[in-house]
């Protein structure tokens, strides 16, 4: 039997939830009882109210563009027919598998600052990198992160986003609008 509730528990419920949670005095819902809206919670000390949510006085929210390092990639692309099941340098591309196959020019191997995070442009497919790889022909950017944030943390804070699908379409502009949150380099 599924479980069922009455408005009557409901109502108890809510009420003891209301006199053990400090919320601001003027903050209450059509019921007269403590609104759950971000903003109306009674901030502990030490705390502050953001755009996010709660958070600790000594972090700070920071937009997707300025997590993020913005210069080209120096990388050769290699199309999904060319890569080989041995070779120096792994392809890493927008598919679910860390390593999608292997290439041998280094002349195309990625030239810049490790580690970066992959970002599938298509499938929303995020990887860490911190080895010498070849980036696969379509639909995968290289995400260089930026001084604010440990390149892991904000790996893991992206990763946790949950950004809709589009289908196979662009993602890229929907990463764009999230904002972090973080005391500096975490």
């Amino acid at each position: 039997m599924p479980w069922a509730c009455s408005s009557q528990m409901v109502g108890k419920m809510k009420a003891e939830l209301n006199a053990e949670t400090p919320r601001r005095q003027d903050a209450k819902d059509s019921e007269g009882f403590a609104s759950w809206r971000p903003g109306d919670l009674a901030l502990s000390e030490g705390f502050r109210d953001t755009p996010l949510g709660p958070l600790p006085e000594t972090w700070e929210v920071v937009q997707f563009e300025d997590a993020i390092r913005r210069q080209p990639a120096c990388v050769g692309k290699v199309k999904q027919q060319d890569y080989k099941p041995k070779g120096c340098f792994p392809i890493i591309d927008q598919g679910q598998n860390l390593v999608a196959g292997y290439w041998d020019d280094p002349l195309d191997s990625y030239q810049g600052e490790l580690p970066v995070i992959v970002f599938g442009d298509h499938t929303r497919v995020l990887k860490f990198v911190d080895f010498p790889f070849v980036c696969g022909a379509d639909g995968t950017k290289i995400l260089l992160p930026g001084t604010k944030f440990d390149p892991s943390y904000l790996f893991f804070a992206l990763s946790s986003l949950g950004i809709p699908s589009r289908g196979y379409n662009r993602h890229y502009a929907l990463l764009a609008l999230w904002d972090f949150a973080g005391k500096g380099h975490i």
